[in-house]
């Protein structure tokens, strides 16, 4: 019974992190059209530059969270195989 409620949790947690992971993505995706506007504006001058930093820093941000994500992820693939029974011996 504690295998099957395993397997469940980890399925359960993968769903979760691979929804995290498409949100990250959305925003990242939206910061980077956001630090590319702004790098426009600073290049015509209708921006200042710490407008165009900031923008950076967010996309800087956003894509690292995208990353965390990402390797959340796999962690979550790996405790699904874990779950079901999956395990790997060291070589020697």
């Amino acid at each position: 019974m504690l295998a099957l409620e395993e397997s469940e949790n980890a399925f359960s947690d993968y769903d979760k992190r691979q929804q995290r992971l498409v949100s990250l993505m959305r925003q990242s995706d939206a910061s980077r059209s956001a630090a590319r506007l702004a790098s426009v504006q600073y290049r015509e001058g209708t921006a200042d530059f710490l407008v165009l930093l900031d923008a950076e820093r967010e996309r800087l941000a956003a894509e690292d969270s995208q990353a965390q994500a990402e390797i959340e992820l796999y962690r979550g693939i790996v405790a699904i195989y874990k779950a079901l029974g999956g395990g790997w011996q060291p070589q020697a």
